[in-house]
């Protein structure tokens, strides 16, 4: 059986980064530990400066693009042609300092993900997964459908040198047992939405204790 991976962040130990770099003294990280560090800067200035193939496993989570105020350090409405052009930029140098066998995760909506996707094909990676998140939690937009999930690629440098297949357990078995015990005094019509909505979220047989009184909307 695995062990449970934790940090220990009481090790007093230094954390040897200037090794992965190539010009350490041109940057500084903001917080520094055994376990690793943390930079605040743009991405573009601190990847050009990575060595080649250092990395196992890159997970990348920009901005959207959706207009959001982050702040005069980044710029969320871009035109969609230089918001691409960038992820383009930052997308090279990962795949660059990805490790053969090295994985590659990249959260975003599938509107950008289509063309990312498509442009680490070019780079060379290989296609593993289009990993779903379901995500029903907004309100629908007026003229368009229903955002129902975020998408996460996963792309790997040839043949994974490390894969783990994570066992998930079988929601329609448990709505089918569970339903069984609870539906005798359940609100039918407030049930279905509410478990459809949340029964991948959290632990199914709560989530139908929790749905089985009506509540005031």
């Amino acid at each position: 059986m695995a062990k449970q991976l934790s940090l220990n962040f009481n090790n007093l130990s230094k954390f040897s980064w200037e090794k992965y770099f190539e010009n350490p003294r041109e940057i500084e990280p903001c917080f520094s530990s055994s376990q690793g560090i943390l930079f605040e800067a743009d991405c573009l200035k601190i990847l050009p400066n990575i060595k080649d193939e250092i990395a196992d496993v890159i997970f990348a989570d920009p901005p959207f693009n959706l207009g959001k105020n982050y702040g005069n350090k980044s710029n969320d409405s871009l035109a969609d042609s230089e918001y691409l052009n960038w992820c383009f930029a930052w997308i090279n140098e990962c795949c660059r300092i990805l490790k053969p066998g090295g994985s590659l995760f990249i959260y975003n909506l599938p509107k950008w993900n289509i063309l990312l996707g498509s442009h680490l094909i070019n780079c060379g990676l290989t296609f593993r997964h289009w990993i779903t998140i379901n995500l029903k939690v907004g309100m629908p937009i007026s003229g368009r459908l229903y955002p129902s999930h975020y998408s996460l690629l996963y792309y790997s440098k040839g043949k994974p040198k490390v894969f783990r297949k994570i066992r998930t357990p079988n929601f329609s078995y448990q709505l089918s047992v569970i339903s069984y015990q609870y539906l005798k005094n359940v609100d039918y019509e407030y049930l279905l939405p509410i478990s459809h909505r949340y029964f991948e979220i959290f632990n199914t047989e709560n989530c139908f204790k929790a749905s089985s009184s009506k509540r005031n909307t």
